[in-house]
């Protein structure tokens, strides 16, 4: 028996070193994030694959003072390296792929941006790229020809091969001496807004703009007619129609005249004031507003001049960042949407004392309804938002007109854990019973994703559902989100540590305490915590109005931002709010 204890021990402390073996790997290798993360959730369940806790980790309500001083020590080294990173790093490339080929060789290498856009390893053979074949061939046709012939070439390619993207290419010869080709990608998101712009361009119908959109996504006459449920008769007319309208002889030349101008419109000023790049990693402006209470400010986001008011509690790293296409319906409806960031997020002072969190998230929202003179409102919440948003419409009591909870949360306790997905799963029980190495893990993670860059962060966070993947494609989901990571980890690893903690604590009290109407719009794909599970905790403890978006995943906010609104539209006339 005794041996056996020593066993279990000794596993544990393996366990332990091997967590810290690879946390040191972090700072000095860009891909080493990953398997610290592997080997942080095996330190608490025991084995790989496993989802239940091991019975033999060391469980701490507080921190552990040794693998605190590891992280700091950590901090140090990753902040050297990135200093020395940044100054040893030439002039990067931030918007484009560049690929230069080895006309002797055959051999393609390429930049940071190309890796990310092919995804796939280089260098690589020439005819192991993932380009369509027309573009594979354009680019072999200038590898080959004379040394003289300078002219470069204009080409749209399909690049990838499970989900193929259109790319803007530039193909260019080196110098006379010099036997290789640099090509150079611009990625297009044939969004419905950009169609309509070059529809209107062009002069075109809604059906022929259509039809061209068939033609920029690479298909045939035939696929364009079956997937239109038309013949094929009249796409060949409406394709003579776009020849004409656009004065191109070809199909072909009509695509790449669509990519120029795509890429072109994509360098008009579009976007709000005080938008920041995704590479700023800095908390958006445009519409902030700030107050200070004491030694604290406090900030939020307003969009419109309403009579009504609607108050926005954000999620994790989705934070108060809504779309047009969702603002634009409640605005009209006369709605002031307010967006606060919690304490220690975005612009917000953390909370006033080490464990004020919840206090001053609560307290915090009622001053700013008071300064914004609003006597009555309609909550939103969104995610982990949603205890917080509960307590706030206990404490408005009447003045709170409904509380609407969009992909909400409900209290949750050990036994929930193995369900989960496995990094959702991994900061519970960390934030529950190991604190300390949730710490290590916010750290390292955001300095390694700094690195990377928020995109990949964002691809990797949602990588495991199609639907998630999908909504990520599109540059306006992904602006939102990265803003939201910008929007947590401003101020450090503290909002997301402090709110982690707020999750998995027992809010059961708050869940019961509002007492005006509730309206639930779950996600029915989304797998950080599961729908069903939600919709059977609200049914067993409230009255609440519930519905499920069978295909939406965790990405729903942004992904179906018009049913979002009309949601929350439909909800405030049912409570006459």
């Amino acid at each position: 028996m005794q041996d056996t204890k020593q066993e279990t021990a000794l596993s544990a402390q393996e366990r332990y070193f091997a967590l810290l073996g690879d946390a040191f790997a972090v700072p000095l290798q860009t891909t080493a994030f990953e398997q610290f993360l592997e080997t942080a959730h095996t330190y608490f369940v025991g084995e790989p694959g496993k989802a239940t806790m091991a019975p033999d980790f060391p469980r701490r309500s507080g921190t552990d003072a040794s693998l605190d001083a590891h992280t700091q020590r950590l901090i140090e080294v990753f902040d050297a390296a990135l200093e020395a990173e940044a100054r040893t790093k030439a002039t990067p490339d931030h918007y484009h792929a560049i690929l230069s080929i080895d006309a002797r060789l055959g051999q393609v290498e390429g930049n940071d941006a190309a890796q990310a856009l092919l995804q796939s390893p280089l260098p690589c053979p020439l005819d192991d790229l993932p380009l369509d074949h027309d573009a594979l061939q354009q680019v072999k046709a200038t590898l080959y020809r004379k040394l003289g012939d300078r002219e470069d070439r204009i080409m749209l390619a399909m690049v990838g091969s499970d989900r193929p993207k259109p790319c803007l290419g530039l193909i260019q010869r080196g110098a006379d001496d010099d036997q290789s080709v640099l090509v150079s990608l611009s990625y297009i998101h044939w969004s419905e807004a950009l169609l309509g712009r070059l529809g209107d361009a062009f002069g075109l119908t809604p059906a022929e703009t259509d039809v061209l959109a068939g033609y920029l996504n690479q298909q045939s006459q035939k696929q364009i007619a079956e997937d239109r449920d038309r013949s094929i008769e009249t796409v060949k007319g409406q394709s003579k129609t776009i020849l004409r309208k656009t004065g191109c002889t070809r199909m072909a030349d009509v695509v790449r005249l669509s990519a120029s101008i795509a890429y072109l419109l994509r360098q008009m000023p579009e976007a709000e004031p005080n938008q920041v790049a995704l590479t700023e990693w800095a908390t958006p402006k445009a519409n902030l507003k700030t107050l200070t209470r004491g030694t604290r400010t406090l900030s939020w986001y307003s969009h419109g001049k309403g009579q009504r008011a609607l108050l926005f509690i954000h999620g994790l790293i989705m934070g108060p960042f809504l779309s047009q296409d969702m603002l634009v319906p409640l605005i009209k409806a006369d709605i002031r949407v307010l967006a606060p960031s919690r304490p220690g997020y975005g612009l917000t002072s953390r909370a006033g004392k080490k464990t004020g969190f919840i206090e001053d998230t609560v307290t915090d929202a009622l001053a700013i309804l008071e300064e914004e003179q609003v006597d009555h409102v309609t909550i939103v919440a969104h995610q982990l938002g949603t205890s917080h948003a509960h307590r706030i419409a206990a404490a408005l009591g009447d003045k709170a007109n409904a509380l609407i909870l969009l992909n909400g949360s409900v209290p949750i306790d050990d036994s929930y854990f193995a369900s989960m997905e496995r990094r959702t799963r991994f900061a519970g029980v960390a934030i529950r019973h190991a604190p300390s190495v949730l710490k290590m893990a916010t750290e390292l993670g955001i300095r390694n994703f700094k690195r990377k860059g928020v995109e990949d962060f964002l691809r990797d966070r949602y990588k495991v559902l199609d639907v998630d993947r999908n909504a990520l494609e599109d540059p306006e989901t992904m602006r939102l989100h990265a803003y939201g990571v910008f929007h947590m980890t401003e101020q450090g690893p503290h909002a997301f540590i402090d709110d982690q903690t707020t999750k998995l604590s027992d809010w059961s009290d708050a869940f019961t305490a509002p007492s005006c109407p509730c309206f639930w719009l779950q996600p029915g794909a989304c797998r950080i915590i599961h729908p069903e599970h939600v919709e059977r905790y609200v049914q067993e403890h409230s009255e609440a109005h519930f519905e499920v978006m069978p295909e939406a995943g965790s990405l729903v906010l942004y992904a179906e931002p018009e049913a979002m609104s009309d949601f929350i539209l439909k909800a405030m006339d049912k409570a006459g709010a």
